[in-house]
């Protein structure tokens, strides 16, 4: 499998990675997706909600078909997603998710999963470290 990355901390949390390879089990798509994701604020409290936003850009677009479905946002190697939400249509066929979620104190490595869809292979963010205090 191939993967370029890239990894940018200004004013928020951000992770970016492409990757190719091999579909999911669960999804039939094999176009490829890029999966970024944002975490507000860079700092949180136990006792606030983060802002987790996470985008899904076709790479290159199949025909004008716009990645549907769902990103669920996981917490290191755990297989119980922290809060998943269903992508919506924005610009230029990029689709994009907001939920919010409250994160225990300590060190979290989030990550973002796109379970992919009949057009789309499902794909991951690289992990964002948050320390939450």
């Amino acid at each position: 499998m191939n993967v370029r990355g890239r990894l940018a901390l200004v004013g928020a949390a951000v992770a970016a990675v492409s990757l190719v390879g091999a579909a999911s089990a669960d999804a039939a798509g094999t176009g490829m997706t890029r999966v970024t994701f944002v975490v507000r604020p860079t700092a949180p409290v136990s006792t606030s909600p983060v802002a987790l936003s996470s985008k899904v850009k076709p790479n290159p677009v199949v025909g004008t078909t716009m990645p549907t479905g769902q990103v669920c946002f996981y917490d290191g190697a755990s297989t119980v997603p922290i809060v998943c939400g269903t992508l919506a249509p924005s610009a230029k066929g990029i689709a994009v998710v907001h939920v919010k979620a409250t994160l225990a104190q300590g060190v979290h490595t989030i990550h973002a999963q796109y379970a992919g869809d009949a057009n789309y292979a499902a794909r991951a963010s690289k992990p964002v470290t948050v320390t939450v205090g």
